[in-house]
């Protein structure tokens, strides 16, 4: 695929990010809530790969998804990662939840040529939500979605705008002209109305007068 960086292609702002996390937290996805601890990078290595070639994971993603990737221990390094090939977990992000939330951004960073999504946007969370169903279980995907409705963070993918018809644009006009005439007619009314009130007050002080 493309790179999207040479093709001039700004990645979306990450304005779901913070939400994201705190859905998670709420679900007990971080630390040693997360599921099975996966303490050693060969651990992570088998994990993922009994989750990747499996039927479940290929009816999915077999299309994007080319089975290869670099696993990096995060050794000097505090944040877990995932991208277009190299996945990265530190000591304190190897348990479950976080091995697959970054496998979700690899998936996710594979599928839209890098650069396209927002890191924690709408597709991200999607696919995260998929993985947490297949290995936390229904429930815990229904909590975890509860979270993030409740936190307005995007799962689904938006619908697209419909293009406005001549028609409705032709409406839009005429009640734009309309509302304009109005204001017109209250403008016109109110400077009458100011310039009688004046000549009232003039002739009321030349009587006292």
């Amino acid at each position: 695929m493309a790179n999207s960086k040479a093709l001039g292609i700004q990645r979306p702002r990450d304005s779901q990010r913070s939400r994201l996390y705190a859905a998670e937290q709420a679900v007990g996805g971080y630390g040693s809530n997360g599921g099975q601890p996966l303490p050693t990078m060969a651990d992570i290595e088998a994990y993922l790969d009994k989750l990747t070639s499996s039927a479940w994971f290929r009816r999915r993603w077999d299309r994007v998804y080319p089975g290869t990737y670099r696993l990096r221990n995060g050794a000097g390094n505090r944040k877990a990662t995932g991208g277009m090939n190299d996945l990265t977990y530190p000591r304190w992000s190897r348990y479950e939840w976080m091995v697959l939330h970054e496998l979700a951004h690899h998936i996710v960073e594979r599928h839209s040529g890098s650069s396209t999504q927002a890191w924690h946007g709408w597709m991200f969370c999607s696919v995260l939500l998929e993985l947490v169903e297949h290995a936390f279980g229904a429930e815990m995907a229904k909590r975890f979605k509860a979270e993030m409705k409740k936190r307005n963070v995007k799962y689904t993918k938006p619908r697209a705008k419909q293009p406005m018809s001549e028609e409705r644009k032709a409406q839009l006009r005429e009640q734009l002209a309309a509302a304009r005439a109005v204001r017109e007619a209250n403008a016109a009314r109110a400077a009458v109305e100011a310039n009688i009130a004046a000549r009232q007050a003039e002739s009321a002080l030349l009587v006292v007068a």
